[in-house]
Parts: structure tokens; C-alpha cells; sequence
């Protein structure tokens, strides 16, 4: 596509001017719109493979909407999710549940590996993807909503939560053709299920003990959306039984089996969210940062104010008191903050400060992604990245370095520029005579006893249009 702009611009700039050349330019424009849907057919091969093994929290759902942003992007024929989860936050969990329903492009759910569980929230993910799987001796189930307490977990039996989870579970399952009996009984019993049960009961539709298996399995069959009832549902069918449905929109498998599987990983940015947002590190971060705050209020400085002030900030993006986008943004604004305010103080604590609010920020910021590059390419930009950052963080201490030095420096002008210099005697002070400084003749008087001519004195003082000198 670049190169067909290339010739364009080339003819455009360069060509006669002729209907020929005109007509030649108008066919080159449209060819260059139409380019990406020529490249959409490629993309479509691809079937982007994520891993989720952990508990669900605002990192695995940045994780998740980054990699339905790329598979819609690239037009990807299918996003499978390698699930293995205790559960997790609800609200991350209802986010996630709310992206897959919204994707463009179909989302597979497999429990793997072997011995994997899809416990409490992984069950509600499970149940609002577009194809659900599990591998042998995998669990699903134990979805009854757990509260943390002083005294530790208490599960939670009140009918207005309960009701409203057991609706949103439910109602999943439903559009989705699934067992909705076995639906309610993971919320209200605790219900658990292995692979073959879940099978059995209308649960899931593929049991897979490898991804290269699921999209065997998927070979013959399509993705449809039919009205049943009144209400849109999905049905995943064999591909031969496709003409008897009345079909809203359908998706087809074929060929899946031999597409090229691409492993999404996690860049720098989901890796700090994660570590942010483990309950344990926020709750530290929030308690240490609210004493190093209070603490350097009454101690001279403002490294541990800022520190602090830092620490708060990371524990309440990590505690989901506000967005990881709005906590990068954050970040960033105190970052440059700082570094202007070193400018003007010269501290040295506030453009370390800045600069590590600058990194933090970025990372929350940059999306992950590295659909097309190898590890070693990834870990090539990366170091890149890095050394980027560290030229330009010293090209800015070399600068803030200067501007100190400049503004600690004597006057190079008025009267005090000449204290303290050097020149010579232009004839013999006894004491007065005339000097040389800085390329000027000078009257001066010596303070040390007789100067001859030619000797190095040294100004001492100035009064009027007289230096008082010195001898070396």
C-alpha cells in the first residue's frame, strides 16, 4: 500500500499532465483503498492464542481488551483463552464478559491445562464466550460470591447479590445455548463439573486437550446467531447443518486446523499492573506511602513528601480507586512536574523522582501487543526502549547539570566580574600605576608593596574607575 502511495505521489509531482496520467492516478487512488481489504484474507488465517493463568483482576482485563483491540485489528479469525483462575474481581470479571460478547471476532474459552480450574469468576468468562472448551481433567464451577473479612472469606448469601449473579450467569448461558439448570447450581450449590460432565451437560461444546486440538475440532463446524424465541443466541453446529437455520451472521471454521497460531504476550505494561494490583502490594504501598508522606511533612526537603505522594498514587491505581489510563496519565503529569521544578530548585532527588514517574506512567500507557515479532525482536525494541530513555533522561541531567552551573556562576558582566581575576602590570605600581585584565587597561593601586611592570596581579577589589590589585 506505501508503495502504491509512493507512485502516486511520484506521477502526481512528476507525470504529464493528460487525461492518460489522470486516469492512471484515479486507479492507483482507489487500488491503494481497497489494499487492506486485499490483506484482510491473509490476517484472517490467524488465530491469536492468550494465556490467562491468574487471578482476574484490572491487569487481566487491560490484558483482554488489549488483545481484542489486535484481533480486530488485524481482522484475526479467532482469539482463544487458555484459562486457569480461582476467580477473581467482579467487576473485572463483567468487563471481560462484556468485550467478549462485543468482540467482532469469536473468543474460544479453553480450561487448560490439565488440571486446571475455571473456579467462580473464570465460570462467568467461561459461560459468555462465543465457543466454550475444556482439557481433560479440567474443573469449572464454585461460583458463589466470595467477601474478604478480618476474619477471612465469608461467602456471600445475600438474595440481592446472589440473584443478581445467578441472573447475569444465566443469561450468558442462554444466548449462548447453554444448560441454564446447571448455570444457576454454580451460583447457588457451588457446583462443580469436570470437562466430561460439562460436556454432557450442554456446558461446553469441545473437550481439547491442546489448542492445535480445539481448532481441529472447530474444522467442520460454524459459529451461528438465530433468533430463538425472540432473543439472538449463538450456536456452534456442524458445518452441514448450517442451511437449515435462518442465520443472522455466521462464522466459519474452515480451514482453521492449518492457521498460523500467533501467542499474544504480556509487555511491561501488563507486568506492573500485576504487581500493582496484587491486594497485598496496594495495601503495603498505601500504608508505607502514607507514612513516608506524614513523615517527611515534618522533616526539611521534599523528596519524601514527593515519594510518598508517589506511593499513594501507585496503591490507589492498584486498589481500582481510579483507571489504569488515568493513573498512567497521573504519573506523567507529575513526572514533568518534577523535572521543571528541579530545574528551578536543583535538588537532584526531584529529577530521579520525575524520571521514574515518567517510566511508571509510560509503561500503564503502552499497550501490549507483539502479534508480528519474534521474543528476540521484542526484546530488541525493548532494550531500545530503554536505552532510549536513559540517553535522553542524561542528555536532561547534562542540561539541568549546566543550567545549575550557569546560574551559580559569577557575573560576567558589571562591576563584580572583575574581582578575583588575573592580568598584568602594564608599568610599576608604587603603588599606582596601570594593569591589563580581561583585555582592558585598567587603573589600578597596588595593595601588596611595590608591582614592576610585567609582573601577574591578581584584583582584589574595585572602587570607582581603581583596582585595587595584589601580587601573585
Amino acid at each position: 500500500m506505501l508503495e502504491l502511495m509512493y507512485y502516486l505521489i511520484m506521477i502526481a509531482m512528476y507525470g504529464r499532465r493528460s487525461k492518460a496520467s489522470l486516469f492512471f492516478i484515479i486507479f492507483l487512488f482507489f487500488i491503494s483503498l481497497l489494499a487492506p481489504f486485499l490483506y484482510a484474507d491473509e490476517n484472517r488465517k490467524n488465530v491469536i492464542v492468550v494465556s490467562i493463568q491468574e487471578e482476574i483482576t484490572e491487569a487481566t482485563e487491560v490484558l483482554f481488551r488489549n488483545v481484542i483491540k489486535e484481533a480486530e485489528a488485524i481482522g484475526a479469525k479467532l482469539v482463544v483463552v487458555l484459562l486457569d483462575t480461582p476467580g477473581g474481581s467482579v467487576s473485572s470479571v463483567k468487563n471481560i464478559m462484556v468485550m467478549m460478547e462485543s468482540s467482532k471476532v469469536p473468543v474460544a474459552v479453553l480450561v487448560y491445562p490439565v488440571g486446571a480450574t475455571a473456579w467462580s469468576g473464570g465460570a462467568y468468562i467461561l459461560m459468555a464466550s462465543h465457543i466454550a472448551a475444556m482439557a481433560s481433567g479440567t474443573i469449572v464451577g464454585s461460583a458463589q460470591p466470595v467477601m474478604m473479612t478480618l476474619a477471612g472469606p465469608v461467602y456471600v448469601n445475600e438474595s440481592k447479590v446472589i440473584n443478581a449473579l445467578v441472573g447475569l450467569m444465566v443469561h450468558h448461558a442462554r444466548i449462548h445455548s447453554r444448560n441454564t439448570t446447571v448455570a444457576r447450581l454454580f451460583v447457588e450449590q457451588n457446583l462443580n463439573l469436570g470437562a466430561r460432565e460439562a460436556l454432557e451437560n450442554h456446558v461446553i461444546e469441545v473437550i481439547a486437550d491442546s489448542v492445535e486440538e480445539l481448532l481441529h475440532e472447530l474444522e467442520d463446524k460454524v459459529l451461528i446467531k438465530v433468533v430463538v424465541n425472540g432473543e439472538e443466541v449463538w450456536q456452534l453446529i456442524e458445518y452441514s447443518e448450517a442451511e437449515k437455520y435462518e442465520t443472522i451472521s455466521m462464522v466459519e471454521f474452515k480451514g482453521i486446523s492449518s492457521a498460523n497460531i500467533v501467542y499474544f504476550k504480556p509487555g511491561p505494561q501488563i507486568y506492573l499492573l500485576r504487581f500493582l494490583t496484587n491486594p497485598l502490594i496496594a495495601e503495603l504501598l498505601l500504608i508505607m506511602g502514607l507514612l513516608i508522606l506524614f513523615t517527611g511533612l515534618k522533616t526539611p526537603g521534599y523528596g519524601m513528601e514527593i515519594a510518598g505522594a508517589l506511593m499513594v498514587a501507585a496503591s490507589i491505581i492498584g486498589l481500582g480507586v481510579i483507571g489504569v489510563d488515568f493513573g498512567g496519565l497521573l504519573f506523567l503529569v507529575i513526572g514533568f512536574t518534577l523535572m521543571l521544578l528541579e530545574l528551578k530548585t536543583h535538588i537532584g532527588v526531584l529529577a530521579i523522582l520525575g524520571a521514574l514517574s515518567i517510566v511508571v506512567g509510560g509503561l500503564m500507557l503502552i499497550p501490549s501487543g507483539n502479534l508480528w515479532l519474534t521474543e528476540e525482536e521484542m526484546g530488541k525494541i525493548w532494550s531500545s526502549i530503554v536505552l532510549s530513555s536513559a540517553i535522553l533522561l542524561s542528555i536532561f541531567g547534562v542540561l539541568v547539570f549546566k543550567v545549575a552551573k550557569a546560574q551559580r556562576r559569577k557575573p560576567v558582566v558589571g562591576p563584580e566580574k572583575l574581582i578575583g581575576e588575573v592580568g598584568v602590570a602594564l608599568k610599576d605600581l608604587r603603588p599606582d600605576g596601570e594593569v591589563r585584565v580581561l583585555g582592558e587597561i585598567w587603573r589600578a593601586r597596588s595593595l601588596s608593596g611595590v608591582i614592576k611592570k610585567g609582573e601577574k596581579i591578581r584584583v582584589v577589589k574595585r572602587e570607582g574607575l581603581t583596582l585595587l590589585v595584589e601580587k601573585l
